[in-house]
């Protein structure tokens, strides 16, 4: 803990004890002082009540006596007043309800205050015609108590937060050079090897802050000389040689290192479709200038877009990082680079030059199916048309190669497509409609039983050379589950 924070603790502390025994005292003061106040009220108020009613105590029943105590009594702070003739009889009862709002009931348990009650005798000349007793209300006290103590809270914790305040601000002018040679041991640790600037006024502290800055600049010249060279050879083996783009390894680790970042954004594959054959058409030199060519393309859309990044992962393979992107930014991007494809491939006659899988990552993505999920995505541009792409938002439920050959030999070996009927289409041109149409859905699943995007399995299946065998599948099991439901029907 730093010294500072010991110190506000310690302040802070210091100042609750105080406040505690301060607010204690105080509270049992307040409570003592409003009850010895209710004694004497309650006793004045009992004699001059008494001498108000002895006029009119020879006939008991006359209703200005309960007249004379409605209107005392009705002031509110009285809990209860009674009237008893010689004999004891009652003659006059009044009382109230403790309760006021606006004090909480855990006060009323927590600091109890006694019920002050006084008696006076009422005279008729010379002789004792009855006699009066007045009770209070403790209910006023405790709100008077209750508010009491909300305005001490209120004014203590203000003065609290301004000496607290006060103090943070002495401590950090007194402690600001500690900091500041703290904070550049920390920049040399870290390999940022700063100087301290102003330097402070205490000679002890001064010279431990130039023996510091001495050290931090003969450091950072050694390991600046040493980090030259590094970056030198480092950055020759991160490059691909041919186009100069960053290669596959250092993809794949910038894509790690985003995730670990908590980045989202998008990752896509660039891939010629058919590079072995523009090379046996036009030679391996004028394939290496079509490579160059597009490795230019995608620098300049680095330049549209500063955020994203480029790669070369090996041969007709290309890669594109884009954090932070949205996706009708994304969007944007992949239309420039469509159009710009389109120009390069009129240059060497082709009209179908590359296409782009696109998919979005975030923090909770798996890295190990990121790759898979990018072969998905662009074997649905494929699909689409010449140098097209195919953005993918979901690519957690992604599966690698093997996985996926894998389900769908599962899935036709074990007839285990689904056949969904939605919709029915009537002729109703005669008195009985006839059935012309039903419309159906194919459902996938895999070993899990999780569904399975139907046009990436179609896509997939096309490439391993199995779409033959999965149109068949599928056939069979939509005359069973056409002979099942016919035959519920007919039942």
């Amino acid at each position: 803990m730093s010294l500072s924070k010991q110190l506000l603790l310690l302040i802070s502390l210091i100042f609750f004890i105080v406040f505690s025994v301060n607010f204690v005292l105080s509270m049992s003061n307040i409570k003592s002082y409003l009850e010895v106040e209710s004694e004497i009220h309650v006793q004045d108020t009992a004699t001059s009540l008494g001498l108000s009613l002895s006029p009119y105590m020879s006939n008991e029943d006359d209703p200005i006596i309960r007249t004379m105590m409605n209107a005392i009594f009705d002031m509110g702070y009285y809990k209860e007043m009674t009237l008893v003739d010689v004999d004891g009889k009652n003659l006059v009862t009044l009382t109230s309800g403790e309760e006021v709002a606006g004090v909480p009931s855990w006060l009323v348990s927590l600091v109890p205050m006694k019920v002050a009650t006084a008696v006076s005798e009422i005279s008729s000349g010379w002789n004792i015609s009855g006699t009066i007793s007045v009770s209070t209300n403790p209910a006023y006290g405790y709100l008077k108590l209750y508010e009491q103590g909300k305005n001490t809270l209120k004014f203590s914790l203000i003065i609290f937060l301004i000496a607290i305040g006060l103090l943070a601000l002495t401590l950090r002018f007194t402690l600001r050079p500690l900091r500041a040679i703290e904070k550049q041991a920390n920049d040399i640790s870290a390999g940022n090897f700063t100087v301290i600037e102003n330097l402070p006024w205490t000679l002890e502290v001064k010279n431990v802050a130039q023996s510091m800055n001495s050290m931090s600049l003969k450091i950072g010249a050694m390991i600046g000389r040493l980090n030259s060279k590094l970056a030198s050879l480092s950055e020759n083996l991160k490059r691909d040689p041919l186009t100069q783009l960053l290669n596959q390894s250092t993809f794949y680790v910038n894509l790690k290192e985003m995730l670990s970042a908590g980045q989202s954004g998008y990752a896509a594959i660039i891939k010629f479709d058919d590079l072995a054959a523009i090379a046996k058409n036009k030679g391996n030199e004028a394939v290496n200038q079509l490579l160059i060519s597009f490795a230019n393309i995608l620098e300049s859309a680095q330049q549209l877009e500063p955020r994203s990044s480029v790669y070369r992962l090996y041969g007709s393979e290309f890669a594109l990082l884009c954090p932070s992107l949205n996706k009708p930014e994304m969007t944007a991007l992949a239309d420039t680079l469509k159009i710009d494809i389109a120009d390069l491939g009129e240059q060497y006659d082709i009209d179908d030059l590359v296409h782009m899988g696109i998919i979005r990552f975030e923090r909770s993505s798996d890295f190990k199916k990121l790759s898979p999920a990018m072969i998905e995505a662009y074997e649905q541009a494929r699909k689409i048309g010449h140098n097209a792409y195919y953005i993918q938002e979901q690519s957690m439920s992604s599966m690698s190669e093997l996985d996926w050959k894998a389900t769908i030999n599962n899935v036709i070996e074990n007839d285990m497509p689904e056949i969904m009927f939605t919709s029915i289409a009537y002729n109703h041109d005669n008195e009985i409609p006839v059935k012309v149409m039903e419309e159906a859905f194919t459902v996938v699943k895999d070993s899990v039983g999780n569904s399975l995007s139907i046009g990436t399995f179609f896509s997939m299946a096309q490439e391993f050379g199995l779409e033959e065998e999965l149109d068949k599948c599928i056939l069979v099991c939509k005359n069973c589950h056409q002979e099942i439901h016919e035959g519920v029907s007919t039942i």
